[in-house]
């Protein structure tokens, strides 16, 4: 199995615990804000879904794309600088092509994960298809990293959700 696998293996993984600790929840709790200002549980799951499926069609559209460039060295370290500052828990302003979240009233769990599946099954998809040449080509620009290939972006994806993951266990202790 290629790393691109089993990276998106660990990310289902992680996924899967996750969902296992909220489907327990009653709708209220995953609707409830912790304060005015912050998202809700669903509004969190919303955005990941929604930044998952704007980075996989990014990264479909790329791979249409003829002549892509190659990663190296400095985009390595973008990528490694990226996990330190998602793990670093420091509040961070999303991008707002991604910001804006939907009220918590017309999200529903059940939806959203079925979405998030339809997304994961997408990166499934392009990491298979991928060829080994692919694997160091920039497929995948973030708005502060820069170009990333395809395993740093699924890096990404995975720190960007066990940020979020940390974020709503928070809201669950609280």
């Amino acid at each position: 199995m290629n790393k691109l696998l089993r990276q998106l293996d660990g990310m289902e993984s992680r996924r899967s615990e996750l969902k296992g600790r909220l489907s327990a929840l009653d709708p209220e709790s995953l609707s409830q804000p912790p304060k005015p200002d912050k998202w809700s549980i669903l509004q969190i799951i919303w955005h990941l879904v929604d930044a998952e499926q704007k980075s996989v069609g990014a990264v479909k559209n790329r791979l249409t794309k003829p002549n892509r460039a190659r990663t190296g060295l400095k985009n390595r370290l973008r990528s490694l600088a990226l996990t330190a500052v998602l793990a670093a828990d420091i509040p961070i302003k999303a991008p707002a092509v991604v910001a804006a979240v939907p009220e918590s009233e017309t999200l529903d769990f059940e939806t959203l994960w079925e979405d998030w599946d339809a997304v994961r099954r997408e990166w499934r998809s392009v990491a298979e298809d991928l060829p080994p040449e692919g694997h160091g080509e920039a497929l995948y620009k973030h708005p502060i990293a820069g170009t990333l290939n395809l395993s740093q972006c699924l890096k990404f994806q995975s720190d960007h959700a066990a940020r979020h993951t940390r974020q709503i266990r928070k809201i669950l202790a609280a």
